[in-house]
Parts: structure tokens; sequence; C-alpha cells
């Protein structure tokens, strides 16, 4: 489970006029547990991480982003959501190892979906999140056809 706090909210513009707000989350992973001596069930907090989306104004020319209903959110607020890592198509990411900058392949890819697991939507909902993140996942993309070889 994660606990998702605002903790920061601004305001842009896009090319087309558009009204958006850049949200950032700070997503901490936490789980409950049962105190081994006074049997109490307690928080304990895990890894946090920083995740950064874009929410659009809504109205007739809006853009789809499944981020559109956290518009009107302000820092403090919490975010309901699960961080999520899956396995995408693979891409490039350059990292600096000693000074020098190496380009590798990854397949997994970690984003923020506005849903709970437990949700009916749940699974189309993370699918979105990850398309509209520039990582789709590696189980939607369609498996390479064979051409059939017909002897004559």
């Amino acid at each position: 489970m994660t606990f998702n706090e605002i903790t920061s909210v601004r305001n842009g513009q896009d090319k087309s006029g558009r009204n958006f707000k850049t949200i950032t989350l700070t997503c901490t992973t936490f789980q409950q547990m049962t105190h081994p001596i006074t049997g109490a069930t307690v928080n304990a907090i895990g890894n946090s991480s920083t995740q950064t989306l874009n929410a659009w104004e809504g109205g007739e020319n809006t853009v789809d982003s499944p981020y559109n209903h956290l518009f009107n959110s302000n820092v403090g607020g919490v975010v309901v959501g699960t961080l999520e890592t899956r396995e995408v198509e693979p891409y490039l990411i350059e990292d600096n190892v000693a000074g020098n900058v190496i380009s590798r392949t990854v397949d997994t890819y970690t984003t923020f979906v506005p849903s709970t697991p437990d949700a009916a939507n749940y699974e189309s909902t993370a699918k979105n999140a990850f398309r509209w993140n520039g990582h789709p996942l590696a189980s939607e993309t369609p498996a390479a056809t064979e051409t059939p070889t017909i002897d004559f």
C-alpha cells in the first residue's frame, strides 16, 4: 500500500492554451503489521518516491489524462492510488557511471496508478496510466507473427 500526499502544485498552460497543473506526489509505501508485544496494529513505513503528473482543466477541448480528476487538488491533499512497477516495452536510459554516460536497455517502469488493486477497473486504469506515461505494458505489445511458408 502507499500513502500519496501532494507536495507541490504548479500551474501551466500548454501550447494549445489549455490550463493544466503539474502535481508532485510523495508516495510512501507502508504495510500494516501487528506489534509482537502489545498486539497493536501499526503502520510500518517503507520507501518514499516522488511522482510528477499533469492534470488538465475540464472543458470541451481538454486532454484525456488519467489524472485530470486531480486538477483542483491542493498541497497537503492525500490521493488514492498505487505505485505500480510492471514489465513494459524495452526503452533506453542513460546512466552516469564514474563520469561516463552509458546507455542501457530496461524493460520495467514504475508509475502512479490512480486506483486501488481491489477496484473492478484497476487493470484497465493501470494499462492507461502506463500508456499515458509513454511506456505501454509489454503484454499489450502484439507478438510478432510469422509469415507462413507456402511450398508450390
